[in-house]
């Protein structure tokens, strides 16, 4: 959206080396709605959504960089048979 964050309804494809080939680590602010492997837990609930952020480090020898990035998870909508 125009904030920069995502909305998610699927998994994630997690890249573990960077285009410079440094090693991308990925760490998550909820576990149990996005793991740190990209695989996304929809939950039903009355709000539209969870959000999450996801924290990818990039390491290339003494080179290290980390950044965050916001998805919202949304949530199933049992009453419209979405699953």
């Amino acid at each position: 959206d125009a904030d920069g964050n995502y909305v998610l309804t699927q998994n994630l494809t997690l890249p573990s080396v960077g285009e410079g080939g440094g090693a991308i680590t990925w760490t998550s602010s909820n576990e149990d709605i996005i793991s740190s492997d990209g695989i996304v837990h929809r939950h039903s609930g009355y709000a539209k959504s969870d959000e999450v952020t996801l924290s990818a480090k990039i390491v290339n020898g003494e080179f290290e960089v980390s950044k965050n990035f916001s998805f919202f998870v949304k949530r199933k909508d049992n009453n419209h048979g979405e699953g």
